[in-house]
């Protein structure tokens, strides 16, 4: 049985969770620069230890509603392996609740998976909840992977 540790969070009412292993670190909403004419999801760039650092807001991205501005939100910074562009992105998530070790062998899939959903994996069930859990290699649009800022702003 395969152990791993994930970092649960909300995107809107919903439990997400994203491996540990791709967290950099946890930050509190920071300003961050809005960039004009990029997709809504594109919350802004942000400085990241000195590099400039897409943040998306996962709420926009998956229920096409801007997040809602709460004690708990929290910017997740992932390293983005994926990306010829930005080294890391930063994730807007309204809560980020704690972290688990998850037995992998007993997530569920489900076949409810379509191109603009790609992003959803596996299921882990905790007692009477489901965690969704996010394949960040499939979460983020080819234009954010490549070129965030000039993608649209040309």
């Amino acid at each position: 049985m395969a152990k791993q540790q994930f970092l649960v969070f909300f995107i809107g009412k919903e439990h997400f969770a994203i491996n540990t292993q791709d967290v950099i670190e946890i930050l509190p909403l920071v300003n961050f620069t809005q960039i004009p004419r990029t997709e809504k999801y594109v919350a802004g760039m942000m400085n990241f230890r000195g590099i400039m650092t897409p943040v998306i807001d996962l709420c926009m991205l998956v229920n096409q509603q801007s997040f809602q501005e709460k004690v708990c939100s929290r910017i997740i910074v992932i390293r983005n392996p994926y990306s010829t562009e930005f080294n890391y992105t930063g994730l807007i998530a309204e809560k980020v609740t704690n972290t688990l070790n998850l037995e992998t062998d007993g997530f569920i899939s489900h076949k409810l998976i379509k191109n603009k959903t790609r992003y959803l994996g596996k299921i882990a069930q905790i007692g009477s909840d489901e965690i969704q859990i996010i394949d960040l290699e499939k979460l983020l649009p080819d234009e954010v992977n490549n070129q965030v800022l000039t993608s649209n702003t040309g």
